[in-house]
């Protein structure tokens, strides 16, 4: 049995880790790899953030990114860089 399947019963893999000290920017980190239905959750989860009118920066990393993607976070981060009044930085991988 490899690594990925019984990480994917850890509180890493399940949960969200939020950090919220006075004077951070909002921050929360999801950990792979994900049964696909907790997968399906987070990537719709940061689609309505990035959607939210009130995001004024992105700092992101997606893994199998690649022209065939398809789902909601796909769409949102691509509309993402036509939108000159939000700063994104981040690293796409296919």
């Amino acid at each position: 049995m490899g690594k990925a399947t019984p990480f994917r019963t850890t509180d890493f893999s399940t949960r969200i880790k939020k950090f919220s000290d006075p004077g951070l920017p909002h921050t929360e980190i999801n950990f792979s790899p994900h049964d696909d239905a907790r997968a399906a959750e987070i990537l719709d989860q940061v689609t309505a953030q990035l959607q939210n009118p009130s995001t004024k920066s992105v700092l992101f990393a997606v893994m199998e990114m690649g022209d065939t993607s398809t789902g909601t976070l796909i769409r949102a981060l691509r509309d993402l860089h036509k939108n000159d009044s939000i700063y994104t930085y981040g690293v796409t991988d296919n």
